[in-house]
C-alpha cells in the first residue's frame, strides 16, 4: 500500500536536501551582503549621470531663440527680391517657466551686397539678418546667403554665424516663395564664448 505522497527525486530532491538548503542560505546571505553596496553604486551611478546631463544642459542651454519667414517675388531680371514677412523671439528667464514668444518689428535696410534686417531683442541686444543674392554658376539659378550676427546689449560682444547658401532657380511673374528660418544663441561652456546658430527649416 502506498501513500498519496512521493519522494521528490532528480533535481527536486537535491534542492531539497541538506546542501541545497545550505547552499539557498548562503546565497541569500551574499545577496544581503552586497544589497548595500549595489544600492551605494546605484545612487551613485545616478549622481553622475545627474551631473553629466546638468552639465550638458547648461552648455546648451538657449540664451535666445529667433524664428523668421522669408518671402521671395520676382524682381529685376528674373532675381529674386527677399522681404522678411514676420520674425519672432523667444528669450528663457531662469525660474519664470516657459519663455513666452514674442514678435519683432525688422528694420530693413538696403545694402550694395544685399539687404540688411535689423532685429532688436528687447534688452537681450540686437540680431542683424544680412542676406545677399548673387547669380549662380548654374543656368537660370541664383545663390541665397549671408550672415547673421548678434551684438549683446550688456557686453557689446559680438557673434557671427554664416548662412548656408540655397540655390534658387530664376522667378518669374508673380511668383511667390516662402523660407522659413529658426537660429539660436546657446550658452556656452564656463569661460567660453555664447555660440550663434542658423539653419534654414526646409
Amino acid at each position: 500500500m502506498t501513500s498519496g505522497t512521493t519522494a521528490p527525486i532528480g533535481r527536486e530532491r537535491r534542492r531539497k536536501d541538506l546542501v541545497g538548503r545550505t547552499r539557498r542560505f548562503l546565497y541569500g546571505l551574499l545577496l544581503l551582503a552586497a544589497a548595500p553596496g549595489a544600492i551605494a553604486a546605484d545612487e551613485l551611478a545616478y549622481v553622475g549621470k545627474y551631473r553629466t546631463q546638468s552639465v550638458a544642459q547648461a552648455a546648451q542651454q538657449d540664451i535666445a531663440t529667433l524664428q523668421g519667414l522669408l518671402v521671395l517675388r520676382a524682381g529685376t531680371g528674373d532675381a529674386p527680391e527677399v522681404s522678411l514677412d514676420t520674425a519672432t523671439a523667444q528669450v528663457p528667464q531662469q525660474g519664470a517657466g516657459p519663455a513666452p514668444q514674442f514678435r519683432i518689428s525688422p528694420a530693413p535696410s538696403a545694402g550694395p551686397d544685399g539687404v540688411a534686417f535689423d532685429l532688436p531683442v528687447g534688452d537681450l541686444g540686437e540680431f542683424q539678418l544680412k542676406l545677399r543674392t548673387e547669380r549662380s554658376a548654374a543656368l537660370s539659378a541664383w545663390s541665397l546667403g549671408g550672415t547673421l550676427e548678434m551684438l549683446a546689449a550688456a557686453s557689446k560682444r559680438r557673434q557671427v554665424a554664416a548662412i548656408p547658401t540655397l540655390r534658387i532657380h530664376d522667378m518669374h511673374g508673380r511668383e511667390v516663395r516662402y523660407l522659413a528660418f529658426d537660429a539660436s544663441l546657446k550658452q556656452g561652456a564656463a569661460g567660453e564664448d555664447p555660440q550663434l546658430a542658423f539653419r534654414w527649416r526646409i
